[in-house]
């Protein structure tokens, strides 16, 4: 009997051919599949994708003209190729400064989306005004001439501390691009940027003193703004920055529970009487860095003062400990700033002083902190520079 009537050598070679057909239809799903995900991963970088037939005519059109050249061999596999007007050369970097920012906030690999809310906010500031001042730059046109009049118009008037943070701002963009990129562009100003000085600004040397302090904290009482004589009195007797004082909004998406929700946003970071003990120690994880503070409240003479004004000497069992008389819930930080401006002004307090200030009073008492001490330390970790 011959092979070809052989029952068993036609079903071998019927599941031989079946088996062919399933690899192939599965090579031809899994090509398909892999280039709308190649697509997708085109888009989000700002690349092209081109098909091997089109890049191969570009490679020809690009060299020496050959007479006997053979066409490219078509492609294997049946793929979508994009419309012929997309085509375009391969990406071959970040182009411009704007591109560059674009990707630093969005690349699921930037530090940016690891930034607190209102650090990403005043990231965002800086961001926006370099992206809006030269965000058309080409990288490949800068070097360090085009830089240091980059840095010289946002330090124009003299704001060297403006200056100064821009530029360490787009610093960090550029080290985005080389390390997490590897972008030869980014690359070549980083070293640049890395060899040029630029000026530093001089360390503030305004202090808040207990005066300062003793004065707004009457003028908030005559105003009608209690709670500010208390922030007052606690940031300046333990060197709290603001946001660990009163707390801050951010969005509801944000990471972070809370029990306060006003209109989307939700309340973290505050003091609370919740970590008040019998002992009156208040216990603070700091919104930055998440130290553990143990603030003694006894061994603090503005704030027992408060303390006895404002509750005579009973103190609440939960909640924020820095409420706005206003709205009772805690403060905005915006609100906060202005009313403390206003009363640090009919105080006679000199406007270079800031609340900030508070964290390097001139003349505070030692007092029982387990940790660091907080005189020159910024718990806050913002800066506050102008950018007009």
């Amino acid at each position: 009997m011959s092979d070809s009537q052989d029952p068993i050598s036609a079903v071998m070679k019927a599941a031989e051919i079946r088996l062919l057909l399933e690899a192939r239809a599965k090579i031809e799903r899994e090509t398909t599949a892999d280039m709308a995900a190649l697509q997708e991963l085109a888009k989000k970088y700002h690349l092209r994708v081109i098909s091997e037939a089109d890049w191969a005519e570009f490679r020809k059109l690009r060299s020496s003209p050959q007479p006997e050249a053979q066409p490219a061999p078509p492609a294997p596999l049946e793929v979508p190729a994009p419309p012929a007007e997309n085509i375009k050369l391969p990406w071959n970097g970040v182009e411009t400064i704007a591109q560059l920012a674009d990707i630093y906030r969005t690349d699921e690999r930037s530090p940016y989306r690891a930034l607190r809310f209102g650090t990403r906010n005043n990231a965002d500031n800086f961001i926006d005004r370099i992206v809006s001042d030269f965000g058309e730059k080409r990288l490949a046109d800068l070097n360090a001439d085009s830089i240091w009049k980059m840095y010289e118009s946002w330090a124009d008037g003299g704001k060297l501390a403006t200056g100064h943070a821009f530029v360490t701002k787009l610093r960090g963009l550029l080290s985005f691009g080389t390390v997490t990129l590897d972008d030869a562009g980014c690359q070549r100003l980083s070293i640049i940027m890395n060899r040029m000085r630029f000026p530093t600004p001089p360390a503030r040397e305004e202090r808040l003193t207990k005066e300062h302090a003793t004065a707004i904290r009457a003028e908030a009482h005559a105003k009608g703004k209690p709670s500010i004589a208390l922030a007052q009195a606690i940031q300046f007797e333990f060197g709290l920055g603001q946001k660990d004082a009163i707390g801050e909004y951010v969005p509801a998406t944000e990471p972070g529970t809370s029990d306060i929700i006003v209109n989307g946003m939700k309340w973290l970071h505050g003091i609370r009487w919740e970590n008040v003990d019998d002992a009156l120690v208040l216990r603070h994880e700091t919104s930055f860095g998440g130290k553990l503070l143990e603030l003694d409240l006894k061994r603090a003479p503005m704030v027992m003062e408060e303390l006895q004004k404002q509750f005579k000497g009973i103190v609440p069992k939960s909640g924020p400990i820095i409420i706005s008389e206003w709205s009772g819930k805690p403060w905005s930080g915006n609100e906060f700033r202005r009313w403390w401006r206003k009363l640090a002004d009919g105080a006679g307090v000199p406007k270079a002083i800031k609340n900030m200030d508070s964290g390097r009073a001139a003349d505070r008492e030692q007092f029982a902190v387990k940790g660091a001490p907080f005189e020159g330390l910024d718990l806050d970790g913002d800066t506050e520079v102008s950018l007009h």
